[in-house]
């Protein structure tokens, strides 16, 4: 969870006091972690089912790229081998929101994913604001 504190700064663009009150963001990474270990693989298992397709049947998984140890324990929970699970953090690190359209580049470049294949694809994002939510698509 994103929790706020006050730091005290000095601000050269007003002509407030030398010193104020400014408030910065800070990450709670281990909350931050349990979230997206527990709640993305609830929220693929719930868009698969909603689609009425078993998890076996998605050739590929496109997750937001936040690290490696995520993406392992995702496919753990889902009982899925770590290869159905696109990866490209350890070229980019964690690019925020263009993880996703950046993978799927790769993807396509690298042959994985090919227009018209009929391949099954789960997108997954999550991150700011403990936000989560997943597409499946066919090609």
């Amino acid at each position: 969870s994103l929790t706020s504190k006050h730091y005290p700064v000095e601000n050269p663009l007003t002509n407030l006091p030398e010193k104020e009150t400014n408030t910065a963001l800070s990450m709670d990474g281990k909350g931050i972690f349990d979230f997206a270990v527990r709640k993305v693989p609830e929220n693929i298992r719930e868009t698969a089912a909603a689609a009425g397709i078993s998890l076996e049947e998605i050739d590929l998984f496109v997750l937001h790229q936040a690290n490696d140890r995520i993406l392992q324990i995702i496919a753990k929970k889902l009982g899925m081998p770590l290869s159905k699970f696109a990866s490209n953090i350890q070229e980019y690190g964690n690019t925020s929101a263009g993880s996703i359209p950046i993978l799927l580049d790769d993807c396509f470049e690298k042959a994985a994913l090919k227009n018209g294949s009929a391949q099954k694809i789960m997108m997954t994002g999550f991150g700011g604001g403990l936000t989560w939510g997943s597409i499946l698509y066919q090609l």
